[in-house]
């Protein structure tokens, strides 16, 4: 887990597809934030929402067939992946 109030280096095994996977999903280093790299533009038509938030938030079986794919991950470890992610932003 994290390390708070005191530095330290933390080491873990990763899979390297597994990584790519994760960063696949969730965009850990803000870049979807920052104004010199992406625009907001805003539709005023009404839609459903694409992914619910919260513990219920999961990938839609065409997204996870594609990442599973691209990243030679088996589609049981993904959907955990997937579980694991909603749970840390829920």
């Amino acid at each position: 887990g994290p390390s708070f109030g005191k530095d330290e280096i933390l080491y873990a095994d990763c899979w390297a597809n597994q990584i790519k996977a994760v960063k696949a999903v969730f965009d850990s280093l803000g870049h979807y934030s920052r104004w010199d790299v992406a625009k907001l533009l805003l539709d005023r038509r009404s839609a459903e929402p694409v992914i619910e938030k919260g513990r219920g938030a999961r990938l839609s079986r065409e997204d996870a067939r594609r990442i599973s794919e691209e990243y030679e991950i088996p589609g049981e470890r993904l959907e955990a992946l997937a579980e694991e992610i909603a749970e840390l932003l829920s």
